[in-house]
């Protein structure tokens, strides 16, 4: 699933649209379990964007370097630069609580659920597994704009990845 995600994720950075738009998560879960024989059967499939029959070569390649990957254990365990398991949770509890108030601000503001900052987002960029610049500019000019409204300190959130 890995290597179709990859490549979903790819194509939705190269047409700056949310990943979902372009492959529906429920859809991408059934095609890593079935996935499509040929290029020519992925130009078939119902319930995608477009895009994914003009890519199909794409994620057919993708398919297939996922089937001649061996399995391995590709989870590493997460460090924590020098710090304590305490420190780096209330470090955690830190990020958390601005990106919080950021998205609790654009929710009220804009009167939606703010997938601008998608719980997913807010868990990797708070456990250092990403940062702002690995946002999307648009999503990323919304933050900082909300923060400076707030005049939240988000040095907390530019640290570099672990």
């Amino acid at each position: 699933m890995k290597y179709i995600y990859q490549v979903r994720d790819e194509i939705a950075r190269e047409s700056d649209k949310p990943a979902y738009y372009i492959i529906p998560n429920s859809k991408l879960v059934q095609l890593a379990a079935q996935p499509p024989h040929s290029p020519g059967a992925w130009t078939e499939l119902k319930g995608v964007n477009p895009r994914v029959k003009r890519f199909a070569g794409r994620f057919h390649t993708a398919v297939q370097e996922a089937f001649n990957t061996p399995v391995e254990n590709t989870r590493k365990p997460r460090q924590h630069k020098g710090m304590s398991k305490n420190q780096f949770f209330r470090l955690v509890d830190k990020k958390t609580q601005v990106l919080s108030t950021i998205r609790d601000q654009i929710k009220e503001e804009y009167d939606i659920y703010p997938m601008i900052l998608s719980m997913r987002n807010l868990k990797r960029v708070a456990y250092g597994e990403a940062n702002l610049d690995d946002f999307r500019n648009w999503q990323r000019e919304i933050v900082l704009e909300k923060a400076e409204e707030l005049d939240l300190d988000i040095s907390v959130l530019q640290a570099e990845r672990e």
